[in-house]
């Protein structure tokens, strides 16, 4: 499962829109607690544009921080 907010910070776009994002792509969002999260599968079924962007940002990043 990924935090609404991760992947908010992973787009570059705020947690609010993100989470708009979501409901209007119909992706389940679940609460635990008081942090939302969306499952993996979710995203690669419902939002796999947005999902491949962040796995590429990601990638970037992690090369990005190994010497």
């Amino acid at each position: 499962v990924y935090g609404v907010g991760e992947l908010a910070r992973a787009a570059s776009i705020t947690r609010h829109r993100m989470l708009r994002l979501l409901e209007r792509s119909e992706v389940e969002v679940i609460r635990i607690g008081r942090v939302l999260v969306v499952p993996l599968s979710e995203l690669e079924r419902k939002v796999w544009h947005i999902w491949e962007g962040i796995k590429a940002a990601e990638m970037l990043r992690h090369a990005l921080e190994d010497p």
